[in-house]
């Protein structure tokens, strides 16, 4: 199943005895496009403080249920992780105001017996504890990217601007960012358009763009995109057609990106 991240920012997230925070952001490996972590808000639980939950501890409804829409309630805007408030209280703490750095992740795998995060999502830095010790900025995953800090971006294909990224599509389950929601505002504000995330080709932070592989003239007539309706998979084959790509549920498909 497919949700707006724009939506489940904001969802809270439900330890197995009670309620840890609201969901404020979603980091994801670039590489892959797996979301690694929520990163949650914990509101006056734990005063002042925010958490990095990984998406491993998130319960997945089983795969004959999922396919049939059963599983969550997503009515209720919340996800259950299986997790105790007291696990959560006790976690290593990240400073979330500086990027996370792989020590800082493996700390918490550790902690939450959980995969290392390169099994979450590809990594090919080195291990934490080899070569000497780097600063801050240095020891930062450049492979982890903020969601929401995204969605303030400009798309741009060619030499063409195309619009501002508006939303990204999670496919929840697999927590892997499908597709990217752009207003081509070069074509026509308000003219929703759905990319697939693997037809980024890099990340540009420093200017707050994201370079599409597409070609601009393509994108004019591409189908158009009703944030309103479900994304099915009729909808998924005429996107894929349109710009001649294969989809990525079909053999050999993959995400990969640059920052």
């Amino acid at each position: 199943m497919l949700s707006s991240a724009n939506e489940m920012i904001g969802y809270g997230i439900e330890a197995t005895d009670g309620q840890i925070g609201e969901v404020v952001d979603l980091y994801f490996d670039c590489h892959t496009g797996v979301i690694r972590y929520f990163v949650v808000d914990t509101g006056t639980w734990l005063a002042g403080r925010q958490v990095l939950i990984s998406t491993a501890s998130a319960q997945t409804p089983e795969e004959d249920a999922f396919e049939q829409g059963a599983g969550w309630d997503w009515s209720t805007e919340s996800i259950p992780v299986g997790l105790t408030r007291d696990q959560v209280q006790n976690s290593p703490e990240v400073d979330l105001t500086i990027p996370v750095s792989p020590r800082h992740e493996a700390e918490l795998a550790d902690y939450y017996e959980l995969p290392p995060p390169q099994e979450v999502g590809r990594r090919t830095d080195p291990a934490p504890g080899e070569g000497a010790a780097p600063s801050a900025e240095a020891d930062a995953d450049p492979h982890l990217q903020s969601a929401r800090e995204i969605l303030n971006y400009e798309a741009k294909a060619g030499d063409e601007t195309v619009g501002p990224i508006t939303d990204c599509i999670v496919e929840h389950g697999l927590w892997v960012i499908r597709y990217i929601v752009v207003d081509a505002t070069m074509a026509e504000p308000g003219r929703m358009l759905l990319l697939a995330a693997d037809w980024i080709e890099r990340i540009e932070p420093e200017s707050d763009l994201v370079i599409l592989e597409l070609d601009p003239d393509r994108m004019v007539d591409s189908p158009e995109y009703n944030p309103t309706e479900v994304i099915d998979r009729d909808f998924e084959d005429r996107l894929f057609a349109h710009y001649g790509r294969a989809p990525y549920w079909s053999e050999g498909a993959q995400f990969s990106y640059e920052r």
